[in-house]
């Protein structure tokens, strides 16, 4: 009885001591650098003699009216080291400059605390940023001096400039890409169709058939953008593949069997429209397996080393394929139609955004 006494004693002491010990390992972690600043945050930049040309920046792009205004603001400032790292006539340049700054400067406050899951943030500049909180991660670069607490936000130091990166959209039109991946590029970037705004659109009258006629308001519209994924914004990954020529020539010989329509010019465009929708996926795709299955049950082979360079985006990553071998039996879902006739005909059901198309297309072991 008495040793039961002084277990049940041990067990509470034991308990306040490791939720001691965790308490102080917590706010070992999460303590602040610099305590808390009687300061706004462009006076507490000011102040600091390792931060002098990133204050010279914020006033030189006019990010200064924002940082001593009662707007709660996080800033991530390299230091001086960074920028001496960024060549001259990138700093000379104002727009690029103003983009290389607001891209360090978020709304809100944002503490290094012990969160460990990426926190996506939305930069001045209107570019998402990726940011671990508990490792003190923003995007590629390391905080060295966090938790600055200020009357209008929170400061942190970091060692590396975190130059903006382009969104796909922006990356598809660069002739980077267009480089490896000319007509691939170019069809993703200019195939359109023209929309008629009704409601901007005023009714003139009515024609011998006593239709509405309107003096139209038309508009030329991305397809790829409006029907597959607006890369332009920044909410969202995705991971897509372009060909190049010759992969792309392989792959359209093989697609344009399949995928016949009347007008030839329709048949070719059908074609690149199936194989654009299928290598492009949703999310961030970096560890790359030999097999990928896109939205449509599709499976798409990936040989590595058919990659022949890779496109980091604000929103995802591009890859440029050399090799494309999309088994069409794959694609295409086979429904054998009976009759008299051995000549059997298949279709092929394509899910374009919210409508579906159904193709009549040619017999599956056609030459």
């Amino acid at each position: 009885m008495k040793n039961l006494k002084i277990f049940s004693i041990i067990i509470p002491v034991f308990i306040v001591f490791a939720l001691s010990s965790c308490e102080d390992k917590w706010d070992e972690h999460t303590k602040l650098s610099s305590g808390v600043s009687d300061k706004v945050l462009l006076e507490e930049i000011k102040s600091n003699p390792s931060l002098s040309k990133f204050y010279d920046y914020i006033v030189k792009t006019g990010y200064d009216k924002i940082l001593k205004s009662g707007v709660l603001i996080t800033v991530w400032a390299p230091d001086n080291d960074a920028f001496s790292k960024i060549e001259a006539t990138v700093l000379n340049d104002t727009s690029q400059l103003k983009l290389i700054i607001g891209n360090h400067i978020c709304l809100g406050n944002h503490i290094a605390q012990y969160i460990d899951t990426t926190v996506m943030l939305r930069a001045l500049n209107k570019k998402a940023i990726y940011w671990l909180p508990d490792s003190g991660i923003y995007e590629d670069a390391l905080i060295i001096n966090k938790n600055n607490i200020c009357i209008n936000g929170v400061l942190h130091i970091i060692n590396k400039v975190v130059i903006p990166k382009n969104n796909i959209w922006e990356i598809l039109n660069s002739e980077s890409v267009k480089e490896y991946a000319p007509r691939n590029a170019s069809f993703v970037a200019n195939y359109s169709f023209i929309y008629f705004d009704k409601d901007k659109s005023t009714r003139i009258g009515v024609d011998s058939l006593g239709r509405n006629v309107y003096d139209s308001v038309k508009y030329k519209v991305s397809y790829f953008l409006n029907n597959l994924a607006d890369v332009r914004k920044e909410d969202k990954f995705y991971t897509f593949f372009l060909l190049t020529d010759n992969a792309l020539d392989d792959q359209l010989l093989i697609y344009k069997n399949y995928f016949k329509v009347d007008a030839t010019a329709i048949s070719d465009s059908v074609a690149w429209l199936e194989i654009t929708k299928d290598y492009l996926f949703e999310g961030k795709i970096t560890n790359l397996s030999d097999t990928l299955i896109n939205p449509e049950g599709v499976k798409i082979p990936i040989n590595k080393n058919s990659i022949l360079d890779t496109f980091y985006a604000s929103n995802g990553i591009i890859y440029i394929l050399a090799k494309s071998n999309i088994d069409i039996k794959n694609k295409v879902k086979t429904i054998i139609v009976e009759g008299e006739d051995d000549n059997r005909i298949l279709f092929s059901r394509s899910k374009f955004d919210r409508y579906t198309d159904y193709r009549v297309i040619a017999d599956i072991n056609a030459s």
